[in-house]
This record gives structure tokens, C-alpha cells and sequence, in this order.
């Protein structure tokens, strides 16, 4: 059931039971990955509810939201932060900054400006 709710919810594919622990003689800690990242799921041993989950992906599967989100831009960096990418795109004309959440979520434009040689070409035309 936690892989179908992940799966259903998350851009995360393909999970597969990778490590279990159980803690405190009653939870269960599971450990689901794919080629598109991991999610660690906490599961009440007794009922078989989830209780807490956390889904992270990795950084390819990051640069693919991001190309499918954002087709004509060109990606120049991705950073991974502790909770985040911290990814850079540009076109022609601008560069945007972008943070991406590490469970491919929430993505918010940090900044957008124009390239340098832009600035120059129009403070030149001027």
C-alpha cells in the first residue's frame, strides 16, 4: 500500500523493497528504492497504517522534472542542498535560479535576471 500512495503522489516510479527494520518491537522502517530515487516509510506494525514517510529523489530524476517543466531552458548547474536542488537554468536572453525540494515537489523561482551580454546590448542600443 505505501508504494502505490508514493507512486500515486510523487513523481517516483518503479519502488522496490529494498531494507526493513523493525523499531521499538512494533514499527516497521521500510526502505523502498528505484532509479528514481528512495522513501524511507514508517508503517504501525500492529494496524499497518503509515504513519510518516520520506520521499527523496535523486539528481537526474531532479533534471528531468525540471527539463519536462521548463522546455526551453538549458540547465547550467545542479547543486544538492540538505532538503533541496539548488538549480541554475538559462536561455538566451535570462538565467533563472530555481529550488527544487528533495522530494521533487516544491519547486520555487528563487531569481530571474537578464545575461550580462543582454544588459550590454541593450545599454549599447540606448
Amino acid at each position: 500500500i505505501a508504494k502505490d500512495l508514493i507512486e500515486a503522489n510523487f513523481d517516483i516510479k518503479d519502488l522496490e523493497l529494498s531494507d526493513f527494520k523493525v523499531r521499538d518491537h512494533k514499527n516497521l522502517e521500510l526502505l523502498l528504492k528505484s532509479e528514481d530515487g528512495k522513501v524511507l516509510v514508517k508503517v504501525d506494525g500492529k494496524t499497518g497504517d503509515i504513519m510518516d514517510y520520506f520521499v527523496e529523489i535523486t539528481p537526474e530524476k531532479a533534471e528531468r522534472i525540471i527539463s519536462k517543466k521548463y522546455p526551453d531552458w538549458r540547465i547550467k548547474k545542479i547543486e544538492e542542498l540538505k532538503d533541496s536542488y539548488k538549480i541554475e537554468l538559462e536561455n538566451d536572453r535570462l538565467l533563472l535560479k530555481l529550488s527544487l525540494g528533495k522530494d521533487g515537489k516544491l519547486l520555487t523561482e528563487v531569481d530571474k535576471y537578464l545575461k550580462e551580454d543582454v544588459v550590454k546590448k541593450i545599454v549599447e542600443e540606448f
